[in-house]
């Protein structure tokens, strides 16, 4: 498979123009009392657990007002969707969605590990609205059009933006993540770069990457290190204390998506195009720079091919969890054993894209129906 340099996030989704975008520096506003999402399942997933949907507005849908199944098996209610990223607050009560080609930002209420489907605000955004970070009750989100917003933006839980970061031109902010002393951490997608935004003072510094190179997911450890995938440029990467360290992956068009790391230090990320789970041991991955080489790098095959893994997860646990893009499975790694079993989540077509966990419960979005997953596994 060749994405010819795009994210598959966007290779199904067309650019849609959006009736209603707000001023940059103004207050959104939110629909809730027109908007109406559904809860689907639950559906048992072979013997390891069951699987329950929470289907969104639809990337067409420009009122937010459409009304959907609210019971039975899912069907595929939305096509060329948008849903993209996912991030729930620290204390596991706020969800927040982004819905990039719709130019919207979604915000759910969570019970326990229950998204609140009725409790739903819609905010419109300026032009493509694609990471999330739930940051306290509020969250930064990045606008990734290049050449319109190209800026780093904060919403409360009502829309109201309280802040905004401009970025240098061509940037095209993607993905994001916040370090424990509250700096901005984003990829630069367009740009080929990683970033570090001070909210305080607004100022940014820029960590170049080759031309062409195309940084997406960008993940602070918990020791601050900085890590990135560029998914044009076959390589991950690590950024500690301003030095740059570029990681080759062992085979060649691999298509790096998703990175992130476990609580002894290890660092996880999939290879979409190599069809494989990538792993840096904490001896290596916590180590010096000149040990950050293509051989200390484990790979374990999905066993379908032609999976397209996608975004992962690490739960507190340990577990890592992720998802196939292209064949829609959920996929888990027995750490005893070195292997990945495949669950079939019996949809066609979803593109799973962003994984993130709460109490052991995985959630993902699907981008191509606009909805959001959520698997319990048996304890």
């Amino acid at each position: 498979m060749n994405f010819n340099k795009q994210d598959f996030s966007s290779v199904r989704a067309k650019t849609l123009v959006f009736g209603f975008l707000m001023a940059s520096t103004g207050a959104a506003f939110a629909h809730q009392a027109q908007t109406k999402s559904a809860t689907y399942g639950p559906i048992p997933i072979q013997d390891r657990g069951s699987v329950s949907y929470v289907q969104l507005p639809c990337a067409t849908d420009t009122t937010a007002s459409s009304a959907y199944v609210t019971s039975g098996t899912p069907t595929a209610v939305c096509d060329n969707g948008s849903t993209h990223e996912l991030s729930f607050s620290s204390d596991g009560t706020q969800l927040w969605v982004s819905q990039m080609t719709a130019q919207r930002i979604l915000h759910f209420d969570v019970k326990g590990t229950q998204i609140i489907a009725s409790s739903m605000k819609v905010f419109p955004t300026p032009i493509q609205p694609h990471g999330v970070i739930a940051d306290g009750k509020n969250v930064w989100i990045t606008l990734e059009d290049p050449t319109s917003q190209n800026a780093l933006e904060k919403l409360d839980s009502n829309g109201n933006v309280l802040d905004y970061i401009p970025l240098r031109s061509g940037a095209g902010p993607h993905g994001i993540d916040i370090a424990p002393d509250g700096t901005i951490w984003f990829s630069g997608k367009e740009g080929s770069l990683v970033g570090r935004a001070n909210p305080k003072t607004h100022e940014v510094k820029y960590y170049d990457l080759p031309a062409n190179t195309n940084s997406i997911y960008v993940h602070v450890a918990h020791n601050n290190d900085v890590w990135f995938t560029e998914l044009n440029g076959n390589a991950i990467g690590r950024i500690r204390n301003d030095v740059v360290t570029q990681i080759p992956l062992p085979q060649a068009n691999s298509l790096p998506i998703s990175i992130e790391t476990d609580n002894t230090g290890g660092v996880w990320f999939t290879e979409a195009d190599a069809n494989v789970l990538g792993y840096i041991p904490p001896k290596y991955a916590k180590g010096r720079d000149e040990k950050l080489v293509t051989s200390v790098i484990r790979q374990f095959p999905v066993p379908t091919a032609g999976a397209t893994p996608a975004g992962a997860t690490v739960t507190p646990a340990g577990q890592v969890w992720f998802g196939g893009a292209d064949i829609d499975l959920m996929i888990k790694l027995n750490k005893a054993k070195g292997q990945l079993y495949e669950y079939s989540l019996g949809t066609t077509n979803s593109v799973w894209h962003r994984t993130d966990s709460l109490k052991g419960v995985i959630f993902w979005t699907e981008l191509n129906v606009d909805r959001i997953g959520r698997f319990v596994p048996n304890r």
